[in-house]
């Protein structure tokens, strides 16, 4: 089944690093003499429904507009390839400088990173044109 977050994901990956191969329900990625999966835990589902919470949150509160429900989706898409991108890019610079302790712990923290700076982002431009109607700015 190729729809999701894994196969749109593995697109805007395979745009950057080419040579993707969707086998199953997951991406095989080799990049540099390493081979990445873009598999289940690689979903970004949990980030997605952290989105929706917030943006049902502040529809619900009269702040936004409905319209962010449709922009949820690609947003987490495109949250979720920056995450990989830069977990393959880290576990890449890793490997350079003989750090293979840390390999395990890239997944995590390049998640975090990319899907805090995400939801930041999109909570900024959502409370924006409030802050500005509310002060008068």
């Amino acid at each position: 089944m190729k729809t999701g977050f894994i196969f749109p994901t593995g697109l805007i990956v395979e745009l950057f690093y080419g040579a993707g191969e969707y086998i199953g329900r997951e991406w095989l990625f080799g990049i540099e003499n390493t081979q990445f999966v873009l598999g289940e835990s690689c979903s970004g589902t949990t980030f997605f429904s952290l989105l929706i919470a917030y943006i049902a949150f502040r529809i619900k509160t009269h702040k936004t507009s409905i319209i962010w429900f449709l922009l949820a989706y690609p947003i987490a898409l495109i949250a979720n390839a920056m995450r990989v991108l830069s977990s393959i890019y880290a576990h890449n610079t890793l490997a350079l400088l003989n750090g293979h302790e840390f390999s395990d712990h890239v997944h995590v923290i390049t998640g975090a990173v990319a899907f805090l700076c995400s939801f930041l982002l999109v909570a900024y431009i959502i409370e924006k044109p409030n802050r500005r109607l509310q002060y008068g700015n």
